[in-house]
């Protein structure tokens, strides 16, 4: 299924049709949630940084069966994917310990990381990003 998403209310939206799809999928209670949790981090990051993208989500069998979500966009671009996956990177900078945290705390990317069972970045500076994840389906 494909989703085009361009403001921040579409995160929660989106959120619960990844619920629904992982679900049906036959993935646990507690994979749904984190796919979920996933989609909403992914769709936010790309509607505050790109204005918004392409949310699709599939079941692919190779190298194994699993849920894979893919969240594309046409913003600026990932300087450093390594970064960007640690916590307290955002905006391709190290936020301060004492910076106010009103816009990001620098770790959406690396919960993704965290709750699905693998991700890649593609990103191209001027062109746009492509983040894909998979959840492993038992």
């Amino acid at each position: 299924m494909r989703f085009a998403f361009d403001h921040q209310n579409d995160r929660t939206t989106l959120a619960v049709s990844a619920m629904r799809i992982a679900r049906e999928a036959g993935l646990t209670t507690r994979a749904c949630w984190e796919v979920a949790t996933s989609v909403a981090e992914l769709v936010s990051n790309a509607t505050r940084y790109a204005g918004g993208g392409e949310l699709e989500i599939r079941l692919v069998s190779e190298p194994r069966r699993a849920l894979e979500v893919v969240v594309r966009d046409r913003g600026p671009g990932l300087p450093d994917a390594d970064k960007a996956v640690m916590d307290g990177w955002s905006r391709g900078r190290w936020l301060a310990p004492d910076e106010p945290r009103r816009e990001s705390l620098g770790t959406g990317l690396g919960a993704v990381l965290r709750l699905m069972s693998e991700m890649k970045i593609e990103s191209t500076i001027g062109v746009g990003t492509t983040v894909t994840a998979r959840k492993w389906i038992p």
